[in-house]
């Protein structure tokens, strides 16, 4: 007897280190390329930066410029950027019109004939991250542009070539503006919650399915044996449908209002004043933000139509699982997480790194079943596990904290 024991332990140990040796395996080859990825992927600045200007800020120039230059370390939109360039008076000096160059890094503004005095630079630009950058400096004319078709006298000529000479020979990085001059991205608190209370209704629908259709039904299924199964599995199925309801209303509301912080940024208005339907209308079409705007929206309208076909086969045929509809709502709810990746940063780096919107969209995918997995954790499971007794109910928890985790370890990762 002792030694039968004896052997069925050694058994069990030398399965159990196996599998060990075999997680260690998969956890090693799931690090490297973890680091094979970091280290293959560029570095991205967090948001668009002026790189430096021509002329550059708090400098004096021994001749009037004729433009304007700023090279931005971002691709910019091609409309609702201006610079601005006025005397000491307030005066505008420039021409108007921005156009732009270098892979649409760089903006320019023509000038008037600049006379001797100080000027100062007021700029606006619109990235293709959709973020509104602004700043100002101002630069020093020393000797005004000569007139249109006559030439400096030579004594002019002197002193200008001396002045030039006298100025240090300028690198790209000489042209920086002071760090002072710079007011760079800035976001309000308000819109800060609006992003976050969206992306927290997103993870709650993503959640919401994948919690559903991964960890809760296959856990009650494994439980079946117990009586009342199929009444509990409804009512955790109503309890998601209820929290996706919510979470749905909240993203259209919080769609609308970002949308509105998007017009007030680009056009220097008020929210109140950004309300105007033309306003909206010109972001939305005019701006790389309605095409992310609009999918946005089209997913919340189909994601709607799921949400009421499934309430109502909940209410009409409760004991079917329905699971086609709930596996629509997974695949409408991941398109949905497209949406934040198609604007941002991703595609501000898409250009140097191709999969940027795909990875910037599995890691939604991953936090929304994480986040939102445990918000469902949360709020749903205790009402199933309390139609138990306290053997199924422990059984029932071990199954779904088992599935969970088998899914929420490697999206954490």
């Amino acid at each position: 007897m002792a030694v039968k024991a004896l052997a069925q332990i050694e058994g069990t140990t030398m399965r159990l280190a196996t599998k060990t040796r075999h997680r260690l395996r998969l956890t090693a080859l799931g690090l490297v390329l973890l680091l094979a990825v970091a280290l293959l992927t560029p570095a991205v600045s967090a948001h668009a930066k002026l790189l430096r200007s021509e002329p550059k800020g708090n400098s004096t120039v021994p001749q009037a410029p004729t433009l304007v230059e700023l090279w931005f370390s971002e691709e910019l939109e091609t409309r609702f950027n201006t610079i601005e360039v006025k005397d000491q008076q307030g005066k505008r000096v420039d021409r108007g019109e921005v156009s732009l160059s270098e892979e649409n890094k760089k903006a320019q503004v023509a000038l008037d004939g600049l006379g001797a005095g100080t000027y100062t630079v007021v700029w606006k630009v619109l990235s293709m991250d959709e973020h509104t950058l602004r700043g100002t400096f101002s630069f020093t004319v020393a000797q005004s542009v000569a007139p249109a078709g006559t030439e400096a006298s030579p004594a002019n000529a002197t002193d200008t070539a001396g002045a030039a000479q006298a100025l240090p020979h300028e690198s790209p990085m000489d042209s920086m503006p002071s760090a002072k001059s710079e007011e760079g991205y800035e976001i309000s608190p308000g819109h800060s919650a609006v992003r976050w209370l969206s992306y927290l209704a997103m993870m709650t629908l993503f959640g919401g399915f994948a919690f559903y259709l991964l960890v809760l039904a296959p856990a009650l299924r494994q439980v079946s044996s117990a009586t009342g199964t199929d009444d509990l599995r409804v009512t955790g199925a109503r309890r998601i449908v209820i929290l996706s309801w919510v979470g749905l209303i909240l993203l259209a509301v919080m769609s609308f209002v970002a949308l509105a912080f998007q017009a007030s940024g680009v056009f220097d208005k008020s929210l109140s004043e950004a309300l105007s339907p033309s306003l909206l209308g010109q972001v939305i079409t005019d701006t790389g933000y309605g095409g992310h705007w609009l999918l946005e929206i089209l997913s919340v309208v189909v994601l709607a139509v799921i949400l009421f076909i499934l309430s109502s086969r909940l209410k009409q045929a409760p004991a079917k699982g329905h699971k086609a509809i709930w596996w629509a709502g997974l695949l409408a709810s991941a398109v949905l997480l497209i949406a934040p990746s198609w604007t941002g940063h991703a595609v501000a780096a898409v250009k140097d790194y191709r999969l940027a919107v795909v990875t910037d969209w599995l890691h939604l995918l991953a936090g929304g079943f994480w986040v939102g997995g445990l918000f469902h954790l949360a709020l749903t499971l205790p009402s199933v596990v309390a139609g138990f007794d306290k053997a199924r109910r422990i059984s029932l928890l071990h199954e779904v904290i088992k599935r969970f985790t088998r899914i929420a370890m490697p999206a954490v990762a």
